[in-house]
């Protein structure tokens, strides 16, 4: 690794306490967070994974990694933090496939399908459960997929 590249991501942390945690510890794993990821892992490996994952944001700290975290011997671990946008729009896509129920699919064919093909390939039975279960028209129903903005509200619901 070259040492530009160090004094940039590093930048606030003392740059020797990065190398020698690197270099004499090799084989150890550490706890590496970003902005939006957490890696478990040798710092190298964290750092070089960050250059491919530019939306993980600016490095924040490293820490010897707990036994309570999530580690492999083989791979490399990484959790994306709750405001990451790719896992906002994984939960929303899980909670729609659970509100949903046996009409699940429907989430893939929005995350699959062009906007243009989903609404016409639609079925009217099925714009009738997107709108009674999450209370959208189909076209919101496709942005909301793709984008993971949560702008509908589940269907109430009685316990009685």
């Amino acid at each position: 690794m070259n040492e530009s590249y160090w004094s940039e991501v590093i930048a606030g942390i003392p740059r020797v306490q990065i190398l020698v945690l690197s270099h004499i510890y090799p084989g150890s794993v550490w706890r590496i967070e970003f902005d939006q990821a957490t890696v478990y892992g040798s710092v190298q490996d964290a750092f070089s994974m960050a250059k491919r994952h530019s939306n993980w944001g600016a490095f924040q700290a490293v820490t010897p990694a707990q036994p309570s975290d999530p580690t492999h011997p083989c791979r490399i671990v990484y959790a994306l933090k709750p405001s990451h946008p790719s896992r906002r729009k994984y939960e929303n896509r899980l909670e729609m496939k659970r509100l949903l129920g046996p009409h699940a699919h429907l989430v893939r064919l929005a995350a699959r399908w062009t906007k243009r093909r989903f609404l016409t390939e639609l079925t009217l039975a099925q714009e009738d459960i997107i709108g009674v279960d999450l209370a959208l028209t189909p076209g919101a129903f496709w942005r909301s997929v793709r984008t993971g903005d949560r702008t509908w509200t589940p269907r109430v619901q009685s316990l009685f």
